[in-house]
């Protein structure tokens, strides 16, 4: 056994013992003697990962330290799914729900499977009382794994809860169906300006919805009319694009 397998060895003991701190210093080392040994790089990453959630943890609670630890995570693997989940997490523990969000959401841009990633932007919505969101959430997170038995109560609850809301209480983009919103943000994102009849055919939804909808993004999102056109602002598209995830 090499000097390196020893080492990496140990580390994987010290982790098991819940001796963190211990594992981290001695894989930091290691991988900066060995920055190209990718067993080395998964070894520190994932324990890095594993306690961060430890400091998550209700009875722990340490939440700050937690974030600097999963910031040191995505320096060394930007694209770790599992790094933005958990960051997600922290950030709603911190009260910090637009942060987490968007950490989900950049998880679920990695992997688009991820049933934790929409349970927990459920759980988020549902604080922040956007009950529409929330239940979209849930149900796409049993759409993955019908036996998602914790996604599928929340799912049940907040479906009594929405069916229970009056029509006005409810966005206007939130009455608009899954496929639909990612057919507007594709033809928002290729388009200049969009003719209001094709917006009416693509969202499927009355006139008088479609105008209410101009009316707020105009006033949001400095979006204008120019006859039978919609004209999109690209220096404010990428919030609503945001908005329509």
């Amino acid at each position: 056994m090499t000097d390196l397998e020893q080492q990496l060895k140990k580390a994987i003991s010290l982790r098991k013992e819940e001796e963190y701190e211990q594992a981290i210093e001695l894989l930091e080392h290691l991988y900066r003697n060995y920055p190209e040994n990718e067993s080395v790089k998964k070894r520190l990453v994932d324990t890095l990962i594993q306690y961060a959630g430890n400091l998550n943890d209700e009875f722990v609670r340490e939440y700050s330290k937690a974030l600097e630890i999963l910031r040191n995570v995505l320096d060394i693997d930007p694209k770790n799914y599992r790094a933005l989940y958990n960051l997600g997490i922290t950030y709603h523990n911190l009260g910090k729900n637009e942060d987490a969000l968007d950490a989900l959401n950049s998880a679920l841009e990695i992997k688009s499977d991820y049933k934790y990633c929409y349970y927990n932007l459920g759980l988020i919505y549902e604080d922040m009382n956007e009950f529409v969101k929330a239940l979209k959430a849930y149900t796409k997170a049993t759409e993955i794994d019908k036996d998602f038995r914790y996604a599928v109560q929340a799912r049940k609850n907040m479906q009594q809860i929405v069916e229970s809301m009056d029509t006005s209480e409810i966005p206007i983009i939130d009455r608009i169906k899954t496929d639909s919103i990612e057919k507007l943000r594709n033809l928002l994102k290729m388009s200049k300006k969009i003719k209001l009849d094709i917006l009416e055919e693509v969202l499927n939804i009355e006139k008088s919805v479609i105008i209410d909808l101009i009316l707020e993004w105009g006033e949001k999102y400095q979006f204008e009319l120019d006859g039978e056109y919609l004209v999109i602002n690209k220096d404010t598209l990428p919030e609503l694009l945001k908005e329509l995830k």
